[in-house]
């Protein structure tokens, strides 16, 4: 065999290793060592090496059994925004979520607390920690929180009352609070004042008034809803003798359907047990 004849043999057998190797890794992706890899990034171990992209979507999140917050570069707007959404009497509720399922090793009786007093510490840099109130609730656990991140805090604003207050103005609503079971406020020289300047704030346009009663959970639902009503007309009764017009006057009751705080203390039902009133300029 000639020297040329075994140049050209060589030079194709070089060409095709070249040339299956290019298309079984590059084309194909069947190179072992790649496979293995890959293989590997897509299982984690631990939810916590999704951290990135799981807090990417969420500003706040938390691991199963921990009550660690992991957070996310939106975290500053939520921090910002829960303190904005604070007001003059008013404070913030974190309600920390946890399962039956979780191991606790913190010193909380649960992993709901230890949650949201962990996302209290994380806010206390941007609001003051006394307008901060922890709370937990248990919820029912599913397989995908046990593999990744979730989000295991809630936020609500509700009102503070002083322990002498009656009347309680906010920026979207004013309320009145009751004694326990009575659908009277006994006029205070509070109530008697709110209630004379709204009177002539209403005389003064054509606004409409939205009265909405709430009660507390002691007791049967229904009788509920019925004090609740009594009270909202109570409210309707006052104004409409102060020279407000009845089709001004929207009464209602939701009874102790929406609360603002817990059943469970009497600091919370006295927060349930009021009148919401919202006044609609006319434009």
């Amino acid at each position: 065999m000639s020297g040329k004849v075994i140049l050209v043999l060589l030079t194709f057998l070089v060409w095709s290793v070249i040339s299956w190797r290019w298309y079984t890794c590059g084309v194909k992706g069947f190179c072992g060592g790649d496979v293995v890899a890959a293989a590997a990034e897509e299982v984690p171990t631990d939810p916590r090496e999704n951290v990135t992209e799981t807090a990417n979507q969420s500003a706040l999140a938390f691991a199963w059994s921990s009550s660690d917050p992991i957070t996310s570069n939106r975290f500053a707007f939520l921090r910002d925004s829960l303190s904005d959404a604070v007001g003059v009497n008013e404070a913030l509720t974190i309600t920390g979520y946890y399962t039956e399922e979780e191991e606790n090793t913190t010193d909380f009786t649960n992993l709901g607390l230890a949650r949201a007093q962990q996302v209290k510490q994380l806010l206390a840099d941007r609001m003051d920690t006394s307008q901060i109130a922890t709370a937990a609730e248990l919820i029912n656990s599913t397989e995908k929180m046990r593999d990744s991140l979730f989000e295991g805090a809630e936020f609500s604003v509700v009102p503070v009352i002083p322990d002498d207050a009656e009347v309680v103005e906010l920026d979207d609503r004013t309320i009145i609070y009751f004694p326990f079971g009575s659908s009277n406020p006994e006029l205070s020289s509070a109530i008697n004042q709110y209630l004379t300047q709204l009177a002539e704030r209403l005389q003064n346009s054509d606004g409409t008034v939205i009265i909405t009663g709430h009660t507390d959970n002691v007791g049967e639902e229904l009788p509920n809803r019925e004090l609740g009503m009594k009270r909202a007309n109570i409210i309707k009764d006052i104004l409409a003798k102060r020279g407000i017009p009845v089709e001004r006057i929207n009464a209602k009751s939701e009874g102790e359907t929406q609360p603002i705080a817990t059943n469970d203390t009497e600091l919370g039902r006295k927060k349930n047990r009021r009148i919401e009133l919202m006044v609609t300029d006319s434009q």
